[in-house]
């Protein structure tokens, strides 16, 4: 797992979220971006998976192996009946 130190602050305005630590004087907030290595996710619940995630604390994350979701079934096909036939537009016709 890669951990980068991100630093939250207000400015004219915005919130930036920047690897740059503000300017003298302006108060921010530590915050760590975490990003998995190749093949692995992260999770701190094992039920949320993330490849790259800002979170306030590194604590209680981990790096796993995780395998990609299968993908869901085929969409039924379309049904040929007059029903659901739609008109081409007259530009076609």
């Amino acid at each position: 797992m890669i951990i980068i130190n991100l630093f939250k602050y207000s400015k004219d305005g915005e919130v930036i979220v920047s690897p740059e630590k503000p300017e003298e004087g302006i108060e921010y907030e530590e915050m760590f971006r975490l990003v998995a290595e190749n093949g692995k996710m992260l999770t701190n619940d094992h039920e949320n998976w993330y490849y790259v995630i800002d979170v306030d604390s590194t604590e209680g994350w981990v790096e796993e192996e995780h395998a990609e979701p299968e993908p869901g079934p085929e969409p039924e096909p379309e049904s040929d009946d007059e029903e659901n036939a739609v008109e081409p537009p007259e530009s076609e016709v």
